[in-house]
């Protein structure tokens, strides 16, 4: 006779006053070449809003080095030595995690990242995606999604030496990203 499968557990962590739950995907690039376009149109530093909950901007590059350890590889005794700096981040106010497996608004970072690479092709993949509870501009909590599939990575034309979004492709993208919200 075979045991029941135990049922699914529910997570629900406690929650401090003031902690926010973030769903988050991370770009790194290389500091960006020193040429005219940079000029005309530099990466995103400041927070731009792309709708109500979606928003672009640098973060604190202590919590940006937070996320990219809880998502990265593991070595066995071997140090793994970042090779390019934080440039931008896709965030979505989340809500608290359920099972373990919700991956919550990840789909709709997703979808805008994908949008994005309409307007400027980056190297922005979901490697570096997790769900992050922010207490006071400070990292509580990581919840690393396991990304699968083909499609983890991006690539893009060695011809376009711009591998960020700027200003204006912001501008460009929160019109296309408001448009297809009132599709839905």
């Amino acid at each position: 006779m075979h045991d029941a499968p135990e049922p699914l557990r529910f997570y629900v962590p406690s929650l401090e006053p003031g902690e926010e739950w973030w769903d988050v995907i991370l770009h790194f690039h290389s500091s960006p070449p020193a040429s005219a376009e940079t000029s005309v149109n530099p990466p995103i530093s400041s927070r731009f809003e792309l709708t109500d909950n979606i928003w672009i901007e640098q973060l604190d590059a202590t919590v940006a080095k937070q996320i990219s350890e809880a998502c990265g590889a593991r070595n066995f005794d071997v140090a793994i030595i970042p090779q390019q700096g934080h440039t931008l981040a896709f965030v979505r106010k989340s809500r608290l995690p359920g099972y373990f497996s919700d991956t919550g608004g990840l789909e709709e970072l997703a979808a805008v990242l994908a949008m994005s690479r309409l307007i400027r092709p980056t190297t922005m993949g979901i490697r570096n995606a997790a769900r992050v509870a922010i207490v006071n501009g400070k990292v509580k909590r990581i919840l690393a999604y396991q990304p699968r599939g083909a499609l983890v990575d991006a690539f893009r034309s060695k011809q376009n030496d711009q591998d960020w979004l700027g200003f204006s492709d912001a501008q460009r993208l929160k019109l296309l990203s408001r448009g297809s919200r009132r599709r839905n």
